[in-house]
C-alpha cells in the first residue's frame, strides 16, 4: 500500500507483516521500534541496522515500555538505540499537521496503528456528531471535524493530553483557548450543563475563527465565559435570540441538533439550576455569552 499525505506510519505491524512480536513506526527523519518477546528481543541489534540501512534515520528509539514485555520476563525500558531523538516531532498524518513526543507519549507517540481507520471515520462524519474518548492528542477529533462532523467533543483525563490536543487542533486552523480558576467541582445536572455547554461553544463555532472559553468558581458561583471573534449579534436583539426559532441568524440561536432552540434552551438549562445566560461584547470583537450557576 502506499502511503499518501504522512509522514508518520507503521513500516512494521507484528503478524500482520510475518514479524511476530515486531512493531517499527515512522515519524519523519526518525523511528521507534518495539520488541516485545524474547525472540525479538535478541535480535534487537540485527534489527537496529537494518533499519538504519533502509531508511537512514536520524535517530532509533526502542520503546520497550510496554507492560506485555513482562510476560516474557522482560525490562520495561526506553533507549535511543541510534542517533538522536529531539523531545518533539512535527509529523503528518492524513494531511493533519501533528507533534510527537517519541519519548514520553503514549504508545511509540501516536496510535499509528490506526491512521487508517481516521480516515474512514473522517469520511463517515459530515453533518454528525462526533465523541472522542480517551482522545489523547485528538487525532480523531481533527479527522472527524475536517470531515465536515456539525459538532466534535474531545475528552481525556490527562490534563497534558489535552494541552497537547488543543495545540494539534490551532496548528490545524482551530484556534482555543481554555482556562478554569478555582476548584472545578460542583453539583450539577450532568448531561443538561454538557448541553448547555455543547450549544455555546459550537454556536460561536459556527462563526468565529477563535473560541476562549474561561471559567471561574468561588463560593458562591461556577461561571462559564464564551468568547468569539465572530459577528456578534447587535445589543438591542441579544434578548430576542433567546426567543425559540427566532431566525435573528441561523447560526446564533442554534441548538446542537440544528433545531433553532439553542440559547432558549441554554437559558433554560442554566436557569433549572438557579442560575442564567447573558450576552454582551466579547474583547474578541465577536459575541461573549455568560452562564453563571449557584454552587
Amino acid at each position: 500500500m502506499v502511503v499518501r499525505n504522512s509522514s508518520a506510519y507503521r513500516v512494521v505491524h507484528g503478524e500482520a507483516d510475518l514479524l511476530p512480536a515486531l512493531v517499527v513506526d515512522r515519524y519523519g527523519d526518525y523511528l521507534v521500534m518495539q520488541t516485545l518477546s524474547q525472540g525479538m528481543d535478541a535480535a534487537k541489534s540485527e534489527i537496529v541496522s537494518c533499519l538504519e540501512e533502509i531508511f537512514q534515520p536520524k535517530g532509533i528509539v526502542a520503546r520497550n515500555d510496554v507492560h506485555v514485555r513482562t510476560k516474557e520476563q522482560l525490562p520495561l525500558e526506553t533507549a535511543i538505540v541510534s542517533g538522536e531523538i529531539p523531545d518533539s516531532v512535527q509529523v503528518e498524518m492524513n494531511g493533519l499537521s501533528l507533534a510527537a513526543d517519541l519519548l514520553h507519549g503514549q504508545k511509540t507517540g501516536l496510535f499509528l496503528d490506526q491512521r487508517l481507520n481516521r480516515r474512514r471515520a473522517e469520511s463517515r462524519a459530515s453533518g454528525r456528531r462526533a465523541l472522542d474518548l480517551f482522545c489523547y492528542q485528538g487525532e480523531w477529533a481533527l479527522h472527524a471535524a475536517r470531515g465536515g462532523a456539525r459538532e466534535v467533543l474531545a475528552i481525556d483525563s490527562s490534563e497534558p493530553a489535552l494541552a497537547a490536543a488543543r495545540r494539534n487542533l490551532e496548528r490545524n486552523g482551530h484556534a482555543a483557548t481554555v482556562t478554569f480558576h478555582g476548584l472545578p467541582v460542583v453539583t450539577v445536572k450532568p448531561a443538561a450543563v454538557k448541553r448547555c455547554l455543547a450549544n455555546l461553544v459550537s454556536n460561536a463555532a459556527r462563526y468565529a475563527d477563535a473560541i476562549s472559553i474561561t471559567g471561574h468558581r468561588d463560593h458562591r458561583y461556577l461561571s462559564v465565559t464564551v468568547d468569539d471573534d465572530g459577528p456578534g449579534i447587535p445589543p438591542g436583539m441579544r434578548e430576542e435570540v433567546f426567543k425559540p426559532f427566532l431566525r435573528l441568524d441561523d447560526a446564533r440561536n442554534q441548538d446542537e441538533g440544528g433545531t433553532g432552540l439553542g440559547l432558549a434552551i441554554t437559558r433554560d438549562i442554566a436557569r433549572s439550576h438557579g442560575g442564567d445566560i447573558t450576552l454582551g461584547d466579547s474583547p474578541m470583537g465577536g459575541l461573549r455569552a455568560t452562564v453563571r450557576i449557584p454552587v
